[in-house]
């Protein structure tokens, strides 16, 4: 019993987050991005520096960008890192950028497995370029700019953000 309300707790919980990130191809290219429990899974020092351009041949393509870099502490059975990454969406640049700051925590199971549970926290701001943006009231015989009173609430935003996985290695 105990048992299927996890489930069902861990089934509510996914329906009331929403978000959509980023996607590389690559994506055992970026292992900050994929999982914070990667930092410092190496045994020296690493820089990544990742880039996506989808659908290149269109006005508004995708692009983004990331760069991180983690190295592990023996002394600590830790793994730190840091990771940058920028999100140009569309033909109205619709831009996110974050700058996260990682933490992972090397526990050897055995002489074989090694359990890195980590921990993400991340600063982002969103926003978008209103100059490429076309609103109704411009279509319908304004040809200035609009006067919708919705513009001000479609400023720039600021946020934080927290992830959190594991590696078994």
């Amino acid at each position: 019993m105990k048992k299927y309300l996890i489930i069902i707790l861990l089934n509510t919980l996914g329906t009331m987050l929403l978000a959509q990130d980023p996607q590389f191809s690559q994506y055992y290219a970026s292992p900050l991005y994929l999982n914070p429990g990667f930092a410092g899974a190496g045994s020296d020092h690493r820089a990544t520096l990742n880039s996506r351009v989808q659908w290149a041949q269109l006005a508004g393509a995708f692009v983004t960008n990331a760069i991180a870099y983690d190295f592990k502490v023996d002394d600590l059975s830790s793994g730190f890192g840091i990771m940058a990454m920028t999100d140009k969406a569309g033909s109205v640049n619709l831009r996110t950028s974050t700058i996260s700051a990682v933490y992972s925590s090397k526990i050897q199971l055995n002489k074989q497995w090694v359990f890195s549970p980590g921990l993400q926290f991340s600063y982002g701001t969103r926003m978008l370029d209103f100059d490429k943006l076309i609103l109704p009231d411009q279509i319908e015989g304004s040809n200035g700019p609009s006067i919708d009173s919705r513009l001000a609430m479609m400023g720039g935003r600021n946020y934080f953000d927290f992830g959190a996985g594991a590696v078994l290695y």
